[in-house]
């Protein structure tokens, strides 16, 4: 069977035991989703399984995006992985529980649960490379092209009277 290639799945052929299996996969914008992320695309797919009563949806997520670093604040290309598992009900007694993905008249909608899952499942900090120098907190001169000659000593406040102390 074809993968659906949409964000809003039609379960109701799934709901009345016809199929055990509804397979998707779609595209999700990631611009502007997170002050980090540029822009960029992310790729999900997966499958929403009916285990004896137990529904389950299981997917694998590659977004592809550019970022910027958290040190210097250059634009870079960045991708990461993620799998996701989360059981799905049509049925609950509480509906203000995040514990399930909740089907409403036989549909499923996916893009905010995975808008969700692309944020958290982000790194916390991009960096451009590991060893990114970042800018430089005086003059905000990019450190990863060399020294911008700034004076970096500082003197405690409270101790600057004793620097006259020794002469």
């Amino acid at each position: 069977m074809e993968p659906l290639k949409t964000e809003k799945l039609d379960l109701r052929r799934f709901l009345k035991d016809e199929i055990s299996c509804v397979d998707f996969e779609f595209n999700r914008d990631v611009s502007g989703l997170d002050d980090d992320f540029e822009n960029g695309t992310a790729f999900i797919k997966g499958s929403v399984v009916n285990h004896g009563g137990y529904f389950e949806l299981s997917a694998n997520t590659e977004v592809k995006a550019t970022a910027l670093c958290a040190r210097c604040y250059k634009a870079f290309p960045f991708e990461f992985c993620f799998q996701t598992v989360q059981p799905v009900t049509d049925k609950l007694e509480d509906e203000d529980t995040e514990d399930y993905l909740f089907i409403k008249e036989g549909f499923l909608v996916l893009d905010d649960f995975f808008e969700s899952c692309i944020i958290l499942e982000k790194p916390t900090k991009l960096l451009c490379r590991d060893d990114c120098a970042g800018l430089c907190s005086k003059c905000g001169a990019d450190l990863n092209n060399g020294d911008c000659g700034c004076v970096h000593k500082e003197i405690d406040p409270r101790l600057e009277k004793l620097k006259d102390f020794f002469k």
